[in-house]
């Protein structure tokens, strides 16, 4: 019983630590921040989105007149320019991670 109740709070602890481990921390609240990455479509055919996958795999949504400026750049490397916007996911009031989106964007390259 003893070694169940450890196995269960060890198991519980690696859990919480790699939900806190997973967690993005940007020394960005607000301004501008540079990312490099593919310009990609996801989704379907009838709800696409535009993103920039960067280097660590994270996907940035690119909306409305930025995702104009990016069309002809598909599959495409880029370097841009940004204002960063974070959106807390969350299924039944738990978090489930951060959804990134770029704004006023200006190519670099």
């Amino acid at each position: 019983m003893k070694n169940r109740t450890l196995i269960c709070l060890s198991a519980f602890f690696s859990l919480f630590l790699s939900m806190i481990s997973c967690a993005d921390k940007y020394p960005y609240d607000s301004g501008e921040i540079i990312i490099t990455g593919t310009v990609r479509l996801v989704g379907s055919a009838m709800f696409s989105s535009m993103v920039i996958t960067d280097k660590d795999d994270h996907d940035w949504y690119i909306e409305n007149e930025d995702r104009d400026k990016l069309a002809k750049l598909e599959q495409q490397n880029v370097k841009v320019r940004g204002k960063p916007e974070y959106e807390e996911l969350a299924v039944s009031g738990e978090k489930m991670g951060l959804k990134r989106y770029l704004r006023d964007i200006n190519i670099l390259n």
